[in-house]
């Protein structure tokens, strides 16, 4: 019984392919690159805090999927984390931004405690945070919090939620964190700015 000789791929062929995967990562960095050089634009103009946040997103966008954004900074004295700002454009909001997430058994708490990304890609399926269960009645798939590490301390989280699950790509993820990384340093320096002047005021 004769064996139909098995189909050739030319080299020009693969040549091609290689070099439009290769074109495809080159553009994505790009891409990447200039998104970050304009988030730290904007962390750096001067804006309100909401506003200021409404342009981030706007930038992410660009890069990443998102139908819930928001920054989250913990509290010391309650031992909890509160909403520096939200975005969304989901019909229905649970989590609101006058919430409070207690630091255990939290994402958010997970997070700035051991220093990592956390991703829950399936909502749906697993809910192993106290706000997953929010998360998921306002319709969102997935979740990535980030955390915000300033000179070895985490100050909070960037969170990042989808309406679509599964695991987001892993250049995505280290974009992301990078703009918490920023957003960190934006936070800290506003902090330092509000500190300096209570000081200067007491005098």
């Amino acid at each position: 019984r004769r064996v139909a000789p098995a189909h050739r791929v030319s080299e020009p062929f693969i040549e091609g392919l290689c070099y439009g995967k290769k074109k495809h990562v080159v553009h994505n960095a790009a891409l990447n690159y200039r998104t970050l050089l304009s988030v730290t634009n904007v962390l750096n103009s001067q804006r309100n805090r909401q506003s200021l946040f409404r342009a981030v997103t706007d930038q992410l966008a660009k890069v990443v999927r998102w139908e819930r954004a928001g920054i989250t900074v913990y509290d010391l004295k309650s031992d909890a984390f509160r909403f520096y700002a939200v975005e969304t454009n989901l019909p229905k909001v649970v989590l609101r931004s006058d919430a409070m997430i207690p630091r255990a058994h939290s994402a958010v708490g997970w997070v700035y405690d051991h220093h990592q990304v956390h991703v829950r890609p399936h909502l749906q399926r697993e809910r192993l945070f106290i706000e997953d269960e929010s998360y998921l009645q306002e319709g969102l798939g997935r979740m990535i919090n980030l955390p915000m590490v300033v000179q070895e301390a985490c100050l909070g989280t960037l969170n990042i939620g989808s309406v679509e699950a599964g695991h987001p790509d892993p250049a995505d993820v280290d974009f992301l964190q990078q703009v918490a990384t920023q957003i960190g340093f934006a936070i800290a320096h506003v902090n330092a700015y509000e500190e300096i002047s209570r000081l200067k005021e007491q005098l």
